[in-house]
């Protein structure tokens, strides 16, 4: 009891077992990877078709004569490039482009992306246009190249603006200088050559007339002389400022130079429907197996014989596929020879090896919760005993829902909460045969008000031990562990319990509780039969978890054995599920 509440081993993680959950699923995934593309690629068809013409521009960037570090260039470089990509992607440089197009809107979708390690850039115009777009790139190469070679420009403009005026007012007071100091000099020659007879008979040479007319106003002539030269210097060193301005604006405008012009595109760029698709299918697919995944983790129903084995420790005696019952017949009746009845069989012949010791005589059939297939299980197995040769008596215990008598189309008027008031018990009437000679059923009868009292009661005891005087093997088929305790206050009377489990439908947790209520009244449970199983739908079945085979039965009762079976069938003459004892007697 201790021991199986002790954490065990979690069982390692099987790739196989992924592969086949994928495969199992593989319609779902597929769908929601068809879905999901054929979504796209409807969504891709409705979209206007964009188109993107490129064209690539040179920044010749202007240096003056200085020397620069190598690493300062370049980062200078990339920062000016940056610079230059966003001031083309502004709002006035778009509307003035689009004023000198004459178009009707605006092209707003510009990118311009510099190349690295080079003085080149990438301009990508995208509109439903192919034409509007080659033409709104290359114009736009020539409205920035104006707007840039503008803004250089407008930097030397004030400084040219103030020499030029220096230069002009230099020019203006030498001119007035020059004019003035003329007009002196000849008012003093005139006044030389009337005053002075020499002069005046041309005696005298020009110099001479030149020198003796510097000497009436000396003073005066020498002061426009100064200031005239002070005049004359200064504007030369303007002149000279002037010059080196004009110089520096030659040598800094950064130009720039379309090296490959637009053209207007032929294919769109946008929606790429392929791409667009494929990408749509993958993601959907990826998203479907994610859910998958998801939905798996938290179902927390048994899926595999391995969980079972590693987490209760008990063997798994018995796999069980789906099949779809048939009111009133059982399939080991109705399809004797279907691989079904086969996996009952391999289930009878492991119930029969399961205790050489102690023999097996009554069998307790449980469950869990309801809705695992008990009853259909409780059922063939005792039509399979029966076939075997075996006499077998399949009791219906489940006093609160029965239901082997509407499977096996009996009459429930009389059944075994009668024989509870009966005194002395006679099991007369009671005991109903069925089509099988060696198989009879006790149904429930009414429904008394408190089965589990009835069930543990000392009546029970004498009820099995009655039928077991006359019968090989007993079958009991009671209600769910966890649902009430009448699974449990019967344990104490039979020889071994059955625990039938189905796989997607019982959960994880409940099956470990019943296997703790039951070791808690010390129930000797023989192991664990596993229900709907899916041949085509479940990797287990494949992976020897089952105890039963396939058999292929063609025509004219030929047997193709398709696999070894787990578990042989000892000899095909009917058996004795038990040597002939004395009747049953539990302590």
């Amino acid at each position: 009891m201790d021991e199986f509440l002790e954490p065990t081993q979690q069982p390692s993680t099987d790739l196989r077992q992924y592969l086949w959950l994928l495969w199992q699923w593989g319609w779902f995934i597929v769908l929601a990877g068809v879905l999901a593309g054929s979504g796209a690629l409807i969504f891709s068809l409705l979209q206007t078709p964009v188109y993107a013409a490129s064209t690539t521009i040179l920044v010749n960037e202007g240096r003056s004569g200085q020397y620069y570090d190598s690493t300062a260039i370049i980062l200078t470089n990339e920062k000016l490039t940056r610079t230059y990509a966003e001031m083309m992607t502004k709002q006035p440089l778009l509307l003035k482009v689009t004023q000198k197009l004459n178009l009707p809107y605006t092209i707003d979708d510009v990118k311009v992306t510099p190349v690295r390690d080079t003085q080149l850039m990438q301009i990508t115009v995208e509109d439903v246009n192919p034409i509007y777009a080659s033409d709104f790139a290359n114009e736009l190469v020539n409205a920035f190249a104006e707007q840039l070679q503008e803004m250089q420009i407008s930097r030397f403009k004030a400084s040219k603006e103030n020499l030029q005026n220096q230069l002009s007012y230099l020019e203006q007071q030498i001119q007035e200088n020059s004019t003035a100091l003329e007009k002196i000099l000849q008012e003093n020659v005139s006044e030389v050559k009337r005053t002075n007879p020499d002069a005046a008979n041309g005696s005298l040479s020009e110099t001479a007339i030149e020198n003796l007319a510097r000497q009436i106003n000396q003073a005066e002539i020498d002061r426009l002389e100064t200031r005239l030269a002070q005049y004359r210097q200064i504007y030369a060193s303007v002149l000279a400022s002037y010059e080196q301005i004009r110089l520096a604006e030659a040598q800094n405008i950064t130009s720039i130079i379309q090296v490959e012009p637009a053209t207007p595109p032929e294919k769109p760029v946008r929606p790429q429907t392929f791409r667009n698709t494929a990408l749509a299918a993958l993601v959907g697919v990826f998203l479907a197996i994610g859910i998958v995944f998801t939905v798996d983790f938290l179902d927390d129903t048994i899926k595999s014989p391995d969980w079972i084995t590693s987490q209760t420790r008990l063997p798994v005696i018995g796999t069980i596929h789906t099949f779809d019952p048939k009111q009133g017949e059982p399939i080991a009746l109705s399809a004797p020879r279907s691989p079904v009845t086969e996996s009952f069989r391999s289930l009878r012949t492991n119930v029969r090896y399961a205790s050489v010791d102690h023999p097996i005589r009554v069998l307790m059939v449980t469950s869990p919760t309801p809705e695992d297939g008990k009853t259909t299980v409780a059922i063939n197995l005792a039509v399979v005993i029966a076939q075997s040769g075996n006499r077998c008596v399949l009791i219906d215990s489940d006093l609160r829902r029965p239901r082997i008598h509407k499977i096996m189309g009996l009459d429930n008027r009389q059944g075994l909460s009668g024989l509870f008031i009966q005194n002395p018990l006679s099991l007369n009437g009671t005991i109903q045969q069925t089509r099988l000679e060696t198989l009879k059923v006790i149904p429930s009868g009414g429904t008394p008000p408190t089965p589990s009292e009835l069930l543990g009661s000392r009546k029970m005891k004498e009820i099995v031990e009655a039928v077991a005087n006359d019968t090989d093997m007993i079958i009991l088929d009671t209600p769910p562990v966890l649902s009430v305790t009448d699974a449990a206050v019967l344990s104490p009377l039979v020889d071994g319990v059955l625990l039938v489990v189905k796989v997607g439908t019982t959960k994880q947790s409940a099956l470990i509780q019943a296997v703790e209520q039951l070791q808690q009244v010390n129930a000797r449970i023989l192991g664990v039969v596993v229900n709907g199983i899916s041949p085509k739908n479940s990797h287990y079945y494949y992976r020897n978890y089952a105890y039963y085979q396939y058999y292929y039965y063609g025509d004219g009762g030929n047997v193709k054995k398709k696999r070894k079976s787990a578990v042989s069938e000892p000899s095909s003459q009917p058996a004795s599920i038990n040597p002939p004892s004395k009747p049953i007697s539990r302590q």
